[in-house]
């Protein structure tokens, strides 16, 4: 039987793969002390923005809302609910 490389490297190729995967798909989670989504979004509601989208993400939530019939992206800091940068959404 014929040994070639592809196959005695075949297990470390999955083993690589399934590990960049696994990171790959890892979901950044908000910390745990941080204000509640729901707290959040009720602060940027009571600012006049209608929030259509949330997700968290480099350790803050981005959020996209409307605001004088604009869609705004906003980020917001999720300890203090407080919207560190807002700007024109493209669409």
């Amino acid at each position: 039987m014929k040994n070639t490389l592809i196959s005695k490297g075949a297990p470390f190729i999955a083993g690589a793969a399934l590990l960049f995967a696994g990171s790959a798909f890892a979901k950044e989670m908000p910390p745990v002390d941080g204000k509640p989504l729901s707290r959040v979004i009720q602060g940027i509601e009571e600012q006049g923005y209608t929030p259509v989208d949330a997700a968290y993400d480099d350790g803050r939530w981005e959020v996209k809302a409307y605001r004088d019939d604009t869609l705004q992206k906003l980020k917001v800091d999720p300890m203090t609910g407080e919207i560190t940068q807002h700007k024109k959404d493209r669409l």
